[in-house]
């Protein structure tokens, strides 16, 4: 079942199971219907403008040369769907915050898809540590996924 909530801009809102969630973005990464062909298109042919610099699903767009379709959401929310592992993962960081989502999303690949070509693996480990910097842009610490 999926409900409808608004969200802090008024604008409605899809309220599903994280489960349901990635189920859609598994299906929409790799359905071969006309429309999602064309969307994951667009968002492989301009990742900077779909996300922009130095943003996550940006950097998981080249790191799987378009074969993920990655969508930041409000208050944590994060979801993507994986082409060729035909996979979807959603999540919800509690405090509502973005900032452990690409440290959390690529553990999280890494784990799941552990034959993943040298160049993935590369940019993913690269993005498990996500640098904290202070007001004068001084690196003050990392946030990083580990195992439980």
């Amino acid at each position: 079942a999926v409900g409808v909530a608004v969200d802090g801009c008024s604008a409605p809102t899809f309220v599903l199971p994280a489960r349901s969630a990635a189920s859609a973005f598994a299906a929409l990464a790799v359905s071969d219907e006309a429309g999602p062909r064309r969307l994951r298109a667009a968002v492989s042919a301009s990742p900077v403008l779909y996300a922009g610099n130095g943003r996550t699903c940006t950097k998981l767009l080249a790191a799987f040369d378009g074969g993920v379709y990655p969508k930041s959401g409000a208050e944590g929310f994060y979801a993507l769907g994986v082409r060729d592992a035909r996979l979807g993962l959603a999540l919800k960081i509690d405090d509502g915050a973005q900032r452990a989502t690409e440290a959390l999303v690529a553990t999280l690949l890494l784990r799941l898809l552990p034959d993943l070509p040298s160049k993935t693996r590369s940019a993913l480990e690269a993005m498990r540590r996500t640098p904290v910097r202070n007001a004068a842009g001084l690196t003050v610490g990392a946030i990083e996924a580990t195992p439980p």
